[in-house]
């Protein structure tokens, strides 16, 4: 059935019912896209029915639809890239085949017809754990820390994994938002590093400067100032100086070096008394030794000089570690000894990484949700195959819900179906859909419910399992979440064009020039958008019959006209269709292609079409269309199949009286000749095969038997026909008149008879007289034609030589309007094993032809 007006309004799935046609017991559901119905599926056929029945769609919203009973209409085969086969006909929306499955399938998959019922638990207004924040990323982190929450009292906790990058933690993902949080709660990274290195540092000090702690009194002179030497200080040197017996200050004349620890002292030496001095040192790191090489090092770590607590003004040291086999800090070289007040120490920089927890509620807001069907198909055959969305439903969460609860029911469910996707929106926008989850046919929750407690970000986790992301619509306006329509099933011709199904014929008449495409690699995906209409600007109306690919143009064929479409990527967009000629064809099977040629058959006859021009190839015989030889009311029977290993173009066709396409016009295309073949039994269709890596033609015979190469015998012999067209006669005096037979010997009997068909008669002359002279042919009289054992051994005279001569006659007579004017020649018989296969090389007329 098809859905020629969708209507509107709809709030529920209207019901389906059928009158009229004689029958009864058919009965069909409806599937709808939002508030529309988008098409029937027939779950009954009836019986009984004569005629089309009416289809009535309940409601006062106006959609309306076609049914189609009655008899078989010739069906479109067409092959995807991914090998899957698709018959269409017209009669519904056409069967696939995987080349593996036991039995077709119906194409495409009809999406849901009711989308889920939504249930929102709210919240209590409690909180959960939205995302973690890396503060500090730590450093020396082999394996990712585990991650562990504390404190805000959550009714379910939260959980998260760690990720590292270089050695430090890069992020934080939340697999589990938990429930129920009245604070924030405290994130814990723990584990995953590499430690235990120690390390003692080396440095050597003097004095910077002398700091006066207490000016004294009674000083003379220049007193000298002395430094202590117990921490390996040497050779610094200074002066006071002194104000009205105070020491001022204290100026530095050598820093000196060597010292090794803090605790150096400084003293006045001479008279005064009262002063004290407090000497500022300035440290710089000579080595660095690692005291304990720790273990799990397996990059070397960064060592860092750490200042006293105590030092405010320092200038950095700088060092770089190297690591051994086993995991552990082997040695420490100094980049840079830097400066220091006070002795400094070295360890592992940053070893650990901390992080904050963000919180929001679970679920705030609305929502939009849908389901959408998947097969079996398996991804290495661009699979699964997905249905169109179901309507979108609106579900509102309020300020915090904390579980989502999808419902299900399936009124109409194809055994197709293996599996249900859910989708929905993220809070507040009906943009893009991300997947909550797969549920498989036979998980009880398919035809239950299932708890959804995905926090937004949850949702959008790229790294979450079964995370998927489709766009309701493209940016461009193109649809994307119901592009996956099943094909109409009103379209009885389907060809794969370039990466597309195109279909077209409109079985209903409503739209006779239409054509659908599909999309992208997706035969099965066929929205109504995707609609192209051959303009009719020739002032003559005609309907679209056939659609032939041939190499960059899909060629579109009308009754009268063809036309040329070609598109670069969108069809809808880019597609330009020409008028390419003024001829037609006869239906959807009269056209083949052989050598970048198309052969076609229209009402006039037989054209050849290379993709730029027409040209008539059928004028030798030209006169069976003309003179109405040809029986066109049997034209839906005919078809056109080209061969490519004897480059022959055969038309299978029905005479006037004839029911049955038992015969062919042949034209060979490297010669230009042609010549009729009659069958014993009617071809209805043929299509190339390799067979054994040869191409080769493969026919269906009406009995249902497929045969290659021709006919097979079955067990009974196979009968054969042949006769030349009409050649004029000469007189007698210009040469004997003898047939003349090149053929190869067969092992066992087999008789062939010459027969003479004079003036174009249907009926073959009788013999006036018998003859056997020797040369293969006998003849007797009063019978038809003249016998021929094609035998190898004949006679004890020996093998025979493969050529043979008959003897006729003719009354020539230019006086005569009675006589003789011209004469052809039928050769008939029987093949009745392979071993004695008929093979004629050659026929001779002596006394005719001119």
């Amino acid at each position: 059935m098809t859905v020629t007006t969708g209507g509107s309004g709809y709030t529920a799935p209207p019901t389906v019912s059928f009158s009229g046609g004689s029958g009864t017991g058919a009965a069909a559901v409806a599937v709808m896209n939002g508030t529309m119905v988008a098409s029937l599926v027939v779950t009954q056929a009836g019986s009984g029915y004569t005629s089309n029945p009416t289809v009535t769609i309940s409601g006062n919203a106006q959609a309306e639809a076609y049914a189609y009973t009655g008899s078989h209409r010739r069906a479109s085969f067409m092959r995807s890239r991914f090998n899957d086969m698709y018959v269409i006909d017209g009669m519904g929306r056409g069967l696939r085949w995987n080349g593996d499955a036991g039995q077709m399938q119906p194409v495409g998959i009809v999406g849901p017809v009711i989308g889920p019922k939504m249930n929102v638990t709210a919240g209590d207004g409690a909180l959960s754990v939205a995302s973690v924040d890396i503060m500090k990323p730590g450093a020396g982190y082999t394996q990712a820390p585990t991650v562990s929450f504390a404190g805000g009292s959550p009714t379910t906790p939260a959980a998260a994994v760690a990720s590292i990058a270089g050695g430090r933690v890069s992020g934080v993902r939340v697999t589990e938002s938990g429930a129920g949080y009245t604070a924030t709660p405290t994130v814990t990274l723990s584990g995953g590093q590499a430690g235990g290195a120690s390390f003692s540092v080396g440095v050597s000090g003097g004095v910077a400067s002398v700091e006066v702690v207490a000016s004294g009194t009674g000083y003379t002179g220049t007193p000298t100032v002395t430094f202590s030497s117990a921490q390996g200080l040497t050779k610094a040197n200074a002066v006071a100086d002194v104000t009205n017996g105070a020491i001022q200050n204290v100026a530095v004349l050598a820093s000196g070096s060597g010292a090794t620890t803090s605790g150096v002292t400084a003293s006045v030496a001479g008279a005064g008394s009262g002063a004290s001095l407090k000497p500022v040192m300035a440290y710089r790191v000579t080595g660095v030794t690692v005291t304990n090489g720790g273990t799990g090092f397996y990059t070397p770590p960064t060592v860092t000089v750490t200042p006293d607590s105590a030092d405010q003004n320092y200038t950095q040291a700088y060092l770089e570690a190297t690591i051994n086999s086993t995991g552990g800090v082997a040695s420490v070289r100094v980049l840079s000894g830097g400066q220091y007040s006070l002795p400094p120490t070295a360890v592992v920089l940053d070893g650990q990484a901390t992080a904050t927890a963000s919180m929001s509620p679970r679920m705030s807001g609305k929502y939009k949700c849908a389901i959408r069907y998947l097969d079996s198909t398996p991804v290495s055959q661009q699979g699964p195959i997905p249905s169109s969305i179901s309507e979108l439903v609106e579900v509102d969460a309020g300020a915090s819900g904390g579980l989502m609860t999808w419902n299900f029911t399936h009124p109409y469910l194809e055994d197709r179906v293996s599996a249900m996707e859910l989708w929905r929106t993220t809070a507040d926008q009906s943009v893009a859909l991300f997947r909550v989850a797969t549920i498989q046919r036979t998980d009880p929750a398919f035809f239950g419910s299932y708890a959804d407690k995905l926090s937004d970000n949850d949702l959008t986790d790229t790294e979450r399992d079964g995370y998927g992301l489709m766009p309701v619509t493209l940016p461009s306006g193109q649809i994307n979440a119901r592009r996956f329509e099943v094909p109409p099933g009103n379209y009885g011709v389907a060809v794969m064009f370039q990466d597309r199904a195109w279909f077209a014929v409109d079985t209903t008449g409503k739209k006779p020039n239409s054509l659908l495409f599909s999309e992208v690699d997706e035969p099965e995906s066929v929205p109504p958008t995707n609609e192209i209409v051959v303009q009719e600007s020739i002032g003559d109306s005609d309907a679209v019959v056939a659609l032939i690919p041939m190499a960059s143009a899909l060629l579109i064929a009308q009754s009268r006209h063809l036309y040329k479409l070609q598109y670069v990527a969108q069809p809808i967009i880019d597609a330009s269709i020409l008028l390419a000629s003024y001829r037609g064809v006869l239906n959807n099977q009269c056209w083949d292609v052989m050598g970048g040629v198309a052969f076609i058959a229209d009402s006039f006859g037989l054209y050849a079409y290379d993709g730029n021009s027409e040209q008539p190839v059928s004028a030798p015989v030209d006169n069976l269309w003309r003179d109405r030889v040809i029986d066109f009311t049997q034209s839906d029977k005919f078809h056109v199949k080209a061969d490519y290993a004897t480059k022959t173009v055969r038309f299978y066709f029905c005479r006037n009286g004839e029911t049955s396409t038992a015969r062919a016009l042949c034209y060979c295309v490297s010669t230009q000749a042609w010549w009729e073949e009659e069958y014993p039994s009617a071809i209805t269709a043929s299509a190339n095969m390799a067979i054994l890596s040869r191409q080769d033609v493969v026919y269906g015979a009406a009995s249902g038997f497929v045969r290659s190469g021709g006919f097979a015998d079955a067990g009974s012999a196979v009968s054969f026909r042949l006769r030349t067209g009409n050649m004029p006669l000469t007189n007698a005096d210009k040469g004997s008149r003898t047939i003349g037979l090149l053929y190869a010997p067969t092992a066992d009997d087999a008789n062939l008879t010459a027969a003479l068909h004079y003036n174009n008669s249907p009926t073959a002359r009788p013999n006036a007289i018998g003859s056997d002279r020797g040369e293969g042919f006998v003849s007797t009289k009063g019978a038809t034609g003249a016998v021929l054992n094609l035998k190898r051994r004949r006679s004890q005279l020996g093998d025979a030589s493969g050529f043979a001569k008959a003897y006729y006659a003719g009354n020539v007579d230019d006086k005569s309007a009675g006589a003789d004017r011209h004469v052809a020649v039928s050769l008939t018989g029987q093949q009745s094993t392979a071993g004695n296969a008929v093979v004629i090389h050659g026929v001779t007329l002596e006394g005719a032809g001119g």
